[in-house]
């Protein structure tokens, strides 16, 4: 295309491209236009693949801090020994469950005091 009369273009050397043939000067834009969609669709998929897998990462994380913490008991156990540790962790959730039993008991021979066995105080329910 001619140039106007009034314009005239500068002249433009680049050092370097007079080696090179026309198919490198084509090809070297078109590989970086290749490697920017293939960043923006990796990021793309990448986004989409954390958002829509946050409730797998979530169940993860929670089946790693699970496994974390009974290993931690595990050690804790092995170390002070089997015995001592069942009872040293479990006598205060079987005194809850004693009481609570007790308690539903008196309540029920209190209330049906016609019963003999649990499901005569359903039935009665």
């Amino acid at each position: 295309m001619p140039a106007s009369p009034g314009m005239e273009l500068p002249d433009v050397d680049v050092p370097g491209l007079d080696g090179l043939d026309e198919g490198a000067v084509v090809v070297v834009p078109v590989l970086l236009v290749f490697a920017l969609l293939l960043v923006a669709v990796t990021g793309m998929g990448s986004l989409l693949w954390l958002v829509f897998g946050a409730d797998l990462f979530l169940t993860v994380a929670v089946e790693v801090a699970f496994a974390l913490l009974m290993a931690r008991t595990l050690y804790v156990v092995e170390r002070e020994g089997w015995l001592l540790a069942a009872l040293r962790m479990s006598w205060k959730p079987v005194l809850g469950a004693l009481v609570t039993a007790v308690v539903l008991g008196a309540l029920a021979d209190w209330l049906f005091p016609h019963a003999d066995t649990l499901t005569q105080v359903l039935r009665g329910l």
